[in-house]
């Protein structure tokens, strides 16, 4: 793993644990329910920063699998 991919784990991580976790802060929804069963994404991009951290976390995650070392 080289430093580009590093950057982009340290930025992609905590941003998908933001969009993760961030409606089960305001409400009574629970991640396995609403998301994995029910298939209900309308939580998880309710608002502009949530939106926005999950195209970070794809961002970061394209990147990740762009820059890897070719050996």
């Amino acid at each position: 793993m080289n430093d580009k991919q590093k950057i982009f784990l340290i930025i992609g991580v905590p941003a998908f644990i933001f969009w993760l976790f961030m409606p089960t802060n305001t409400s009574q929804i629970t991640i396995i329910d609403d998301l994995i069963l029910d298939g209900d994404f309308h939580f998880w991009f309710y608002t502009w920063y949530q939106t926005l951290s999950f195209a970070i976390t794809v961002g970061c995650a394209i990147g990740f699998f762009l820059f890897k070392d070719k050996k």
